[in-house]
């Protein structure tokens, strides 16, 4: 059995502390659609990618690129709208078959890559594990190598990328692994088990992203808008029969770190403590981080369950909103809440309690960028909000830690954080216990305190500190009511400007 993988396949391993969360194996007759989408079909580049292309047989994937009445076919697949990670270890098997004016890849794209120019780390990037041609521009034969790039900031006049050279030998007959490792620091590229290529942030100056992103597999065809893989051949490729332009996979397969558990509630009682809800039944552990993605489905309203402990909550790119119910205590440590990728907003309501340091951050992506705390929160440990979107608190909290309404952010970073967004305070009791609250974004950063009334006019007790920016955005705004700041307002350094309340509010 040994000596037959040998032959057929050379095998890479996931690094140590991870596990198998997604995978495909090619086993059917079909493409299973469960796990892919036929991706961008139609005219792209030089050719029209079609269904067709694309095959499953004898345990693999095949895309063919051929050539029919003097029009080029081929295709891409993609994990897009069904599956899409953040960090963890992706690893494909794969046969190249390239030829000149096309080249085939495995790599990911974020859906929200150039949008935000000014936070290229929450647009996230394309990122090409391995681009594969069989010659380059100058008609250089380089089939035995792959081409690693990373690109961010769209594609238009503020395009960045880091890459442009080739790694591998031997590349260019049989099956290969290819694997890339992504963390919160760190992209490193490696060919059958070898690392070649590491970008680290902020070494390389290359933004980490933390989008979601999606895995695809395809092969592309052009020589109009790019000879980077020379000239289409003058007869094309041969008919899909003849063809021998292919790019065969034999797995591709996805594995997290073991303290990132993913929720699928397929135990079916949705229950936060039962590890038959986690894939691979992962038990949920004071180490773990609760990971809610497309694998939870629908099962997006789960219940405490009984007394829990976890490092902290983590949403990406779901399929519907997010709400935690029940009457017992989450306990959250330094992980806190993350839902810098989400698309969707997030309720809580059940009780919190904070046992260590912790930001909870809000992205971007519409919708995505509200939390909704109805559940009471306690502990004493520093509570920091992070990213663009808007903490609301609704209810009494025996929290008694200091609230920071930022990161602290000076405006300086590169890629700078512009922005920690919102807290929104709806009453007194949110932070009754609370002895300071420090807002702390300067110079060309924001973040907003924001005082509104839902029972009746708010006293604030806390001892607030301001820090002086140069934008108009404000420090403290009252939204409705006459609400009061009834403890000590510090002014301390930062930017010219100390605008730190609008409307109409009372402080001392």
């Amino acid at each position: 059995m040994v000596l037959l993988l040998t032959l057929s396949t050379v095998f890479g391993a996931p690094p140590s502390g991870y596990y198998l969360v997604w995978n495909d194996e090619f086993d059917g007759s079909s493409l299973d659609t469960t796990k892919w989408d036929y991706w961008l079909l139609g005219n792209r580049r030089d050719a029209v990618n079609v269904t067709g292309a694309v095959a499953v047989g004898g345990g693999n994937l095949t895309i063919t690129t051929y050539t029919s009445n003097n029009v080029h076919y081929t295709g891409f697949i993609a994990t897009d709208g069904i599956f899409r990670s953040r960090y963890g270890y992706w690893e494909t098997s794969v046969k190249w078959g390239d030829t000149n004016g096309m080249w085939s890849a495995f790599w990911m794209q974020s859906p929200t890559m150039g949008s935000y120019l000014w936070d290229p780390v929450l647009s996230g990037s394309e990122i090409d594990m391995g681009e594969h041609r069989y010659v380059d521009g100058n008609t250089n034969n380089i089939a035995n190598q792959i081409q690693p790039n990373v690109h961010w900031n769209g594609y238009g006049g503020s395009a960045a990328s880091s890459g442009g050279n080739n790694y591998g030998s031997g590349l260019a007959s049989g099956f290969h692994t290819y694997g890339f490792l992504w963390t919160a620091t760190d992209y490193t590229i490696s060919i059958d088990g070898s690392s070649v290529r590491n970008w680290n942030y902020p070494n390389n100056a290359v933004p980490v992203s933390k989008s979601t992103e999606w895995i695809i597999l395809s092969s592309e065809v052009d020589d109009n808008s790019t000879t980077w893989a020379g000239k289409i051949p003058p007869t094309g490729y041969g008919n899909q029969a003849a063809s021998t332009t292919k790019l065969t996979a034999d797995y591709v397969r996805y594995y997290a770190p073991t303290n990132t558990i993913f929720w699928n509630g397929n135990a079916g009682d949705l229950i936060l403590t039962n590890s038959g809800n986690y894939v691979s039944n992962m038990p949920p552990l004071a180490t773990s981080d609760v990971t809610f993605s497309t694998l939870s489905g629908s099962s997006l309203s789960p219940t405490v369950g009984g007394s829990l402990v976890l490092d902290g909550l983590v949403f990406l790119w779901m399929n519907n909103g997010a709400v935690l119910n029940g009457t017992n205590t989450l306990t959250l440590g330094a992980g806190g809440i993350d839902m810098v990728a989400a698309n969707h907003s997030v309720t809580i309501n059940c009780p919190l309690n904070l046992n260590a340091g912790q930001t909870w951050s809000m992205g971007l992506n519409n919708l995505g960028n509200t939390l909704v705390v109805n559940g009471p929160v306690s502990g004493s440990a520093t509570l920091s909000k992070g990213s663009w979107g808007t903490l609301i608190l609704n209810n009494t909290n025996n929290f008694s830690g200091t609230l920071n309404v930022d990161q602290g952010s000076t405006g300086g970073e590169s890629p700078p954080r512009l922005s920690d967004g919102i807290v929104r305070i709806t009453r007194s009791e949110n932070v009754a216990n609370v002895p300071t609250i420090a807002i702390r974004n300067n110079n060309g950063a924001w973040s907003t305190l924001q005082l509104t009334n839902l029972l009746g006019n708010l006293t604030i007790p806390a001892n607030i500190t301001v820090a002086g920016r140069n934008t108009n955005v404000v420090a403290i705004q009252n939204m409705s009511g006459s609400n009061t700041l009834s403890g000590n307002v510090t002014i301390i350094s930062g930017g010219g400007l100390y605008i730190y309340f609008n409307q109409t509010a009372a402080a001392r």
